[in-house]
Parts: C-alpha cells; sequence; structure tokens
C-alpha cells in the first residue's frame, strides 16, 4: 500500500520520489512486511535495487543483494541475483561484464527478461556498439510484440517507446553534422513519449 502510495503522489522531483520509495522500502524492510511464508517476490527485490541504484547508493545495493537474495522466492532466486550483480556492474561502468553476465541469465519471469533486454542495449549504447545496438533493437521489438498479451498497454508502449528512443539515440550519435538541431528534434520526441521505460538514464545520454 505505501509503495502504491509513493508511486501516485507527486513528490515532486523525480529524485524526492525516489528517495520516499527507499526510505519506505527501508521501513517495509525492517518490519519484514516484504516476506510471504519466508520468502520475498522477485518483483519486490527488483525494485529496492533499482530505487537504491537510481540514487547512487551503490554500496547499499551491494549490500542488499547480499543479505537477502537468499530469501528471494527458489525458482527465481538464481536468476534474480544474477540481474542484480549485473544491474550494479553496469552502474559501475563495468560494461565488458555486464555483457558476460547477462549471457549467462535465462530468466524466467517476463519483466526480468524485459529488464535484462533493456540492460543489454543501454550496454552497447554506453560503449557506442551502435551497429550491435540498431541489430539488437530489432530483436528486442519482436520479443515485445510477441509479449504483448503477457502485459498491460502502459508497460508495452514504455518498451516501444525504449526501443524507438535509443534508435533515435544511434541516428543522432552517428550525425556527420546538424547534431545540435537533432538533439533538439529527439528532446522533443522524448518529452512527448507518455510512457518509457529507462526515462532517467535515457535524457542523461541525450545531453
Amino acid at each position: 500500500f505505501l509503495e502504491n502510495e509513493a508511486r501516485r503522489i507527486d513528490w515532486g522531483s523525480i529524485s524526492e520520489r525516489y528517495q520516499q520509495m527507499y526510505l519506505l522500502y527501508l521501513g517495509q524492510l525492517k518490519e519484514n512486511l516484504f516476506f510471504f511464508n519466508g520468502y520475498m517476490m522477485p518483483q519486490t527485490f527488483k525494485n529496492i535495487v533499482t530505487v537504491s541504484l537510481r540514487l547512487g547508493k551503490i554500496e547499499a545495493a551491494e549490500k542488499f543483494v547480499s543479505n537477502y537474495h537468499s530469501k528471494v522466492l527458489p525458482p527465481f532466486r538464481e536468476d534474480v541475483h544474477l540481474f542484480s550483480l549485473c544491474q550494479i556492474l553496469f552502474e559501475k561502468g563495468k560494461y565488458d561484464l555486464v555483457l558476460e553476465s547477462l549471457r549467462e541469465v535465462s530468466l524466467k519471469d517476463l519483466f526480468y527478461s524485459l529488464g535484462a533486454k533493456r540492460l543489454q542495449a543501454m550496454t552497447y549504447c554506453a560503449i557506442e556498439e551502435f551497429e550491435l545496438l540498431e541489430n539488437y533493437l530489432n530483436t528486442f521489438r519482436v520479443f515485445v510484440f510477441r509479449k504483448k498479451p503477457e502485459m498491460s498497454q502502459a508497460q508495452f508502449e514504455a518498451h516501444q517507446n525504449f526501443i524507438n528512443a535509443l534508435s533515435g539515440i544511434c541516428q543522432w550519435k552517428q550525425m556527420p553534422q546538424n547534431r545540435t538541431e537533432g538533439k533538439v528534434k529527439l528532446e522533443e520526441k522524448v518529452d512527448g513519449m507518455r510512457y518509457l521505460s529507462e526515462r532517467q538514464w535515457i535524457m542523461k545520454i541525450i545531453q
């Protein structure tokens, strides 16, 4: 309930929203409110890691993963652990290790799978492997369309827009000229996207 309230209320800036959610997560962890029959749901685990990293709390994320990955439901435990470590490696800029580790992940949960695919695309972008990125985005788009029946409309649009935004970044980064004009158009395109996964990271790349 508290998490839903944090998402619904307008806290002001994105960082303020994440800070409030982080504090709520800490309080719920302290009160053992995340555990059902002794286990934590994989999505809850992912949310805590993601919010910690969005706030730049890499050490806190590492400590949480170390202390709680064994509490995740057994069918998801190994994949959740590996994916969380990949997120941390990405934030540390260890991109080669991210790609190497992602090859070991075979995710059972759809939303972890989507997260892994986003992370792989973001890594290609970070190391400026734009040809690899463009090819990967094509396969990612097919995957999203295939999984559309299992997603809400907002989730589907958020991932479609993520793919479109990264495709736009590919084109912009490879422009031989008029990059300033291309940047303005890309910013306008992204600003007009109601639902967009990894919005904060994408805006940082464009800026």
